[in-house]
């Protein structure tokens, strides 16, 4: 292992995810924000498939080149071997391979130039020459943090955290501007009117994948369930380009859509209070200061709840009624916030680590 001369001299680092999902590339914003810590003079590369990336990662002065892959890999070949040139025409101090079953990530880390790699040692991938390497069997649990075990159980955690924060871990954070988050409420006001600015608004993502994704019926009931609690609640139906929503009522429930993930996001933390199953959207939802409840039945919710100071996560399968609550207890708070001339969308503005 090199020493603490090396460590301090790094000045590039490339952290290798060739992932397309959303929500993968959103979970490595605790780790961005732990090498900032650990090396602030450094310029990091990613190298991922996730088209969205350059948007996610827009937010990171100290990220350099977002180095994204075409969706269908190899079979783009001109654009395959555009990245491949730009990937291998630099040599690295530190290559990051965060996730503990991807093989492709090994792939590429073995492949680039660097003077360290670290990664993990699995079931899916073992030990190997090139690399130092963290033990997946002593990490904590959830995706996110798991990059974040890797770099301080190799490399130690940054000088900058005292013993208290050295134990916990950053938060998602894609790093909204005030600048969007204004934008997202002017957009809000101008879909609810004065409603928006006095009265609770609650954001829902209906779609998911496979297994994960609740009927449509499910989601009427919740919204029958909190606004007959709440009889001036809105609702925001946040739907994918293109498409439209069941649920939209005129005057009670909207429908909004954007292509621009940092809009999204954006809007998310206008609206404050944001419900939805398990997906990149909820990751993303994660990564602002709404309050975010995560919905789980077919994935563990150890590995893959709302990462923020804020989230939570519940069992679809209790019901609309019980989730219902749940967002009640939220929105309540939110009333004594506004009452007392808080606005909604400073009211989860604690970005802080947590075990």
């Amino acid at each position: 292992m090199p020493d603490s001369t090396f460590f301090s001299a790094i000045r590039s680092i490339l952290v290798v995810r060739p992932n397309v999902r959303l929500g993968n590339n959103l979970l490595l914003t605790p780790l961005l924000a732990e090498l900032e810590q650990k090396f602030p003079m450094a310029r990091i590369d990613i190298l991922t498939a996730c088209q969205d990336a350059p948007a996610i990662f827009s937010g990171f002065p100290t990220v350099d080149r977002v180095l994204v892959f075409p969706r269908h890999g190899a079979s783009h070949l001109p654009a395959y071997l555009r990245v491949m040139s730009d990937l291998l025409s630099k040599q690295y101090d530190l290559v990051v391979d965060p996730c503990p079953k991807s093989r492709s990530s090994r792939f590429y880390t073995e492949l680039v130039r660097a003077k360290l790699r670290i990664g993990f040692e699995s079931n899916h991938k073992p030990a190997a020459a090139k690399l130092f390497t963290a033990r997946l069997s002593d990490a904590p649990p959830h995706m996110g943090k798991f990059p974040v075990y890797l770099v301080r159980s190799i490399l130690g955690a940054s000088s900058a955290l005292d013993p208290v924060q050295s134990r916990l871990f950053p938060m998602l954070d894609i790093r909204l501007s005030d600048a969007e988050i204004a934008a997202a409420r002017h957009s809000l006001h101008q879909l609810t009117g004065e409603h928006a600015l006095h009265k609770p608004v609650l954001g829902i993502f209906t779609e998911a994948t496979g297994l994960k994704k609740l009927p449509i019926n499910w989601w009427r009931a919740l919204i029958d369930e909190l606004t007959t609690m709440v009889p001036e609640l809105q609702v925001l139906v946040i739907v994918p380009p293109g498409t439209q929503t069941e649920l939209a009522e005129p005057g009670r429930v909207h429908s909004w859509h954007s292509s621009d993930v940092r809009q999204v996001a954006a809007m998310i933390e206008a609206v404050g209070h944001f419900v939805c199953a398990d997906s990149g959207v909820m990751h993303l939802a994660a990564s602002t200061r709404a309050q975010v409840v995560g919905l789980f039945s077919h994935t563990d919710p150890k590995t893959y709840s709302p990462l923020s100071a804020t989230g939570s996560a519940m069992n679809s399968e209790s019901g609309p009624g019980q989730v219902a609550a749940a967002v009640l207890s939220g929105l309540t708070r939110h009333d004594q916030e506004t009452s007392s001339g808080t606005p909604i969308y400073r009211a989860n503005a604690c970005r802080d680590c947590r075990t």
